[in-house]
């Protein structure tokens, strides 16, 4: 890029980003996540908990169609984003926004993304909530297909390509990471993320993928246990769809909650690897200046 940047404001604008990510990776648990982590101290705990309020066969179904979204993200990628129309996009915001530096037209830009993904999600959730189970069978594979794409757009504008096996992955772990329930789920999905990070560094595929495999708990990526992991988080917290009309409501609120903090983590983890990778600095350094 050849937009002209002031390199004190953008020094200072990274500095600040960095801290803004360190305080993301230390923040104390929402009070959605608290909840989360009082329901379910584990999956098998989760998964006993799902089994009283949700229909056998729905949780199969959930998964069912969740497994199938996954298994298509990859195609439906390939055809159609455009990694060329996005850097061209952070150009254009870069001089329309008169941005100080390159980090923060691409920041701009990502929160214009996400915004328009929530309310999207909002307005589906809405929607599809109000019928019950059956439009509940719908609602969590669609909502799973729109935080893929959410995430996969931040991950463009910060130029990493979904498109590639190792960051298709990557991407998984991000979505996984945003549903945790719990400050310990939360550090154990963190922590896959900084490993898969150093191994995308060394250029190490297998590497990241037998790190990917350990999460998942299996010799190799599992994407049924992936999305069987997805599904009881997904249904445990939206089991009040299950009734009709009241699902409505918690729908629409549900899934707009849900993707801000999907697309908060994205931004947050795809910044933090743009810095290392363009600068070097991780967010340690923020409080070293």
């Amino acid at each position: 890029m050849t937009q002209r940047t002031d390199p004190i404001k953008e020094k200072e604008y990274e500095k600040r980003a960095r801290q803004e990510i360190h305080d993301w990776e230390n923040k104390p648990l929402t009070l959605l996540q608290e909840a989360g982590e009082k329901v379910s101290q584990g999956v098998e705990k989760a998964g006993a908990v799902i089994g009283r309020i949700v229909p056998s066969r729905v949780s199969k179904a959930v998964t069912g169609g969740i497994e199938n979204t996954l298994h298509g993200f990859g195609t439906a990628m390939g055809k159609t984003i455009n990694p060329a129309s996005i850097e061209t996009q952070v150009s254009a915001n870069w001089d329309d926004a008169n941005c100080c530096c390159e980090l923060e037209a691409r920041d701009q830009l990502a929160r214009k993304s996400a915004n328009i993904h929530i309310t999207v999600a909002t307005a589906e959730g809405a929607a599809l909530g109000a019928g019950g189970i059956a439009t509940t069978l719908v609602d969590i594979p669609a909502f799973v297909a729109l935080s893929l794409r959410a995430i996969a757009d931040i991950a463009l504008i910060y130029g990493y390509d979904p498109r590639k096996d190792e960051e298709r992955h990557y991407l998984f772990t991000v979505l996984a990471i945003s549903l945790s329930a719990g400050a310990k789920a939360k550090q154990e999905v963190m922590l896959t993320l900084k490993a898969l990070e150093k191994e995308f560094r060394r250029g190490t595929w297998k590497g990241a993928n037998e790190i990917i495999a350990k999460f998942v708990g299996r010799e190799a990526f599992d994407l049924k246990k992936f999305a069987k992991r997805l599904g009881i988080e997904l249904t445990k917290r939206k089991a009040a769809q299950i009734v009709p009309v009241v699902g409505a409501a918690v729908g629409g609120a549900m899934n707009g909650t849900m993707l801000y903090q999907i697309t908060e983590t994205a931004q947050m983890v795809y910044r933090r690897r743009w810095l290392a990778d363009h600068r070097g600095l991780s967010t340690v350094d923020a409080a070293d200046d």
